[in-house]
């Protein structure tokens, strides 16, 4: 459906037009445009048809020598007002609106094409660095090589957005889980914020998953330092890598440097970093589709199958959500799980 065409905010576009290309704009000024453009998308949709406008006719009366007067004064019948081509003219028009109309519309022409070189640089800020986004659907995994020669591994309904600059590389953790095999830069550090936890690579493969706010960080190779994300700006430089720490068992509150076999749990509202050993193969089991159990609830393995696969697995008793279990199965065979529970586990399934 088209949206009406509304007269006042195409006014005001052009007047924004003019005063940008008439001088630079005060502090304030620079504030009052902000702010107007903030309110409404449409308020951007029409400064940027009025300086695609301006574009359009950057080379009638570059000297402007045209006298606006004069050619309003000569105006004919057969002139019509641009708006009346968008909107129903009103119907008693008065002179002073037809008069503010052609007045803007003119100075529009004599304008030269001021958004490429000057307007859009006002509107640009650093919060808005360009990324790129990765991520996978139900039961797919993908590799991404990064700029730098670093490997992005996405697991299952995973989502992330790779930020790079001259001074860090950033990603963004949006959804899922993700394994990093980072290529070392003295000059730029590797960091993966997910919800309200950093993790930087000392060199590195490590995984970083978010679960109910709550990220997991585990360590394949190397060492990664795992800290709030609030303590640690994306833009800061370097932190000098601290000597390695035994972290087994742990309950920290200070940043935690974690090493191979090592995994830490970082909830958004418990101020402290909590780290236990993972064995190696439960790590990287997702990476060749296996899931490995070792003692864990019926409720978890469960919601863990159900990340793969389009057919749901589903505990009907709540007696039994909390049994725990071991093994090594297949992530897209949640049949071979449900026989287990059946033959090993006395638990009877229903198929529907």
């Amino acid at each position: 459906m088209k949206r009406p065409f509304n007269l006042q905010i195409a006014n005001e576009a052009a007047e924004w037009a003019v005063r940008l290309d008439a001088a630079p704009l005060s502090p304030s000024e620079r504030a009052d445009l902000t702010d107007w453009l903030n309110a409404s998308p449409i308020h951007v949709e029409e400064l940027l048809a009025a300086a695609s406008m301006l574009n359009g006719f950057s080379n009638v009366d570059p000297e402007r020598k045209l006298d606006i007067e004069s050619l309003l004064s000569e105006s004919g019948a057969e002139i019509v007002a641009l708006d009346t081509q968008r909107a129903d003219p009103p119907s008693e028009p008065k002179p002073t609106s037809r008069r503010t109309a052609w007045m803007l519309s003119l100075a529009a022409v004599l304008v030269l094409g001021f958004v490429i070189a000057v307007a859009l640089p006002q509107f640009q800020t650093e919060s808005e660095a360009p990324f790129d986004v990765f991520s996978t659907g139900l039961g797919e995994q993908r590799t991404v090589a990064l700029q730098d020669g670093s490997l992005l591994h996405l697991n299952t309904q995973s989502e992330v957005r790779v930020i790079y600059s001259d001074t860090a590389r950033q990603i963004d953790l949006v959804s899922g889980e993700a394994m990093f095999d980072v290529i070392e830069d003295e000059n730029r550090p590797f960091r993966v914020i997910a919800g309200g936890t950093i993790a930087e690579a000392l060199g590195t493969i490590f995984t970083v998953r978010l679960v109910d706010n709550t990220a997991i960080v585990a360590v394949v190779e190397g060492a990664v330092k795992v800290d709030r994300a609030e303590k640690v700006s994306a833009v800061a430089p370097k932190v000098q890598q601290q000597p390695v720490i035994p972290a087994a068992q742990a309950q920290q509150t200070e940043p935690a440097v974690l090493n191979p076999g090592e995994r830490a749990r970082v909830a958004d509202r418990d101020p402290e970093i909590a780290v236990d050993q993972q064995s190696l193969e439960v790590i990287t089991s997702w990476r060749e589709r296996r899931l490995v159990f070792e003692g864990d609830r019926l409720a978890d393995i469960v919601d863990e199958f159900n990340r793969y696969n389009r057919e749901r697995l589903l505990v009907d008793d709540e007696t039994i959500r909390d049994l725990r279990f071991s093994g090594v199965f297949d992530a897209d065979d949640p049949d071979s799980f449900v026989a287990f529970l059946e033959f090993a586990g006395g638990i009877a399934a229903e198929r529907g």
